[in-house]
């Protein structure tokens, strides 16, 4: 269980330390896949359904989150993991 903390209004939050692994299912897409013909121009469809983070919590522990909800919450992290 990742370490939650309350806020003076108490309200919980999570204290994220690391983003340690990534990986994703059989189900996710591949680039050819996301890529979609727009009135004969073709585009790049990003997507990250079935892909996921192992997340270090502050407490030592660790777990498996989705990528997507990762974005909403730890967006920088999640940014600092894309120029290593």
């Amino acid at each position: 269980m990742p370490s939650v903390t309350l806020n003076p209004d108490r309200n919980k939050y999570i204290l994220l330390d690391k983003l340690i692994d990534i990986k994703c299912t059989d189900d996710a897409l591949t680039l050819d896949q996301q890529k979609i013909a727009v009135n004969g121009t073709t585009c790049q469809c990003k997507s990250t359904k079935d892909w996921f983070i192992c997340c270090g919590w502050k407490d030592g522990s660790t777990s498996w989150e989705k990528l997507s909800d990762l974005k909403e919450s730890h967006l920088f992290k999640l940014l600092s993991l894309q120029y290593r």
